[in-house]
């Protein structure tokens, strides 16, 4: 429940019990003096507690809002440390992706350059065996019988 609406309430009981009361007073003494001053008494109340309460509300609302400015900033400004800490870890993120990315080419570069000096070992090699299947097979025409 609001705290508009239990100063209403309180202000709403106060006047009815003042209410209550004074109805006692003029039914012991009904004259229409003490109607005219009941009356005054009454406007005079409800506009004191009526005051009383758009001046607490004013300044309930005013340091509201003072509370909700200073929290608000406070959030704001680490809001701003925590985006300049994850700014600062996507660069550092960003540079370690990169160092991967260069070892992983370079690894690359050298397994095709093993690739390739094994292509050329494996054709030095067929080729040796060749030439050695060669010399063998030229050394039996050769041999005699």
């Amino acid at each position: 429940m609001g705290f508009a609406i239990i100063w209403s309430n309180i202000k709403q009981k106060v006047s009815d019990e003042l209410y209550a009361r004074a109805i006692e007073i003029v039914n012991d003494v009904d004259t229409p003096e003490i109607e005219k001053t009941f009356t005054e008494i009454n406007d005079r109340l409800t506009a004191k507690v009526n005051a009383n309460i758009s001046n607490f509300n004013s300044s309930f609302t005013a340091e509201i809002s003072r509370i909700y400015a200073e929290i608000d900033g406070k959030l704001n400004a680490e809001a701003k440390k925590i985006k300049a800490c994850d700014d600062d870890f996507s660069k550092e993120a960003q540079k370690i992706l990169s160092m991967i990315n260069n070892v992983t080419t370079r690894l690359d570069n050298i397994e095709e350059a093993c690739r390739n000096d094994f292509a050329s070992v494996n054709a030095s090699i067929d080729a040796l065996q060749n030439g050695l299947i060669q010399y063998y097979a030229i050394a039996r025409r050769n041999q005699p019988v």
